[in-house]
């Protein structure tokens, strides 16, 4: 395979990821507001342990946790839109 067709899978796959983390940024605003109504703390550090637990088990794990810790942390700043 050459340097122009792993490009172009790799334009395919980022296309995914950004249409999937717009996804998720919109339910992470969802969740804010839902937290917002019931009273409910915005952090909650069991579910981002969990979240970064599953990042880590995958391969390249530690890689995809810090991937992650940045989805998190953005996802954060939108609950508290």
């Amino acid at each position: 395979m050459d340097l122009k067709e792993t490009r172009k899978q790799i334009d395919a796959i980022d296309d995914t990821l950004m249409a999937l983390l717009s996804q998720r940024f919109e339910l992470s605003r969802r969740i804010g507001r839902l937290k917002r109504g019931s009273d409910l703390p915005l952090y909650d550090a069991q579910r981002e342990s969990e979240i970064l637990g599953k990042a880590r088990a995958v391969p390249d794990g530690e890689a995809v946790a810090s991937v992650y810790a940045c989805i998190l942390e953005t996802s954060k700043d939108l609950q508290r839109e």
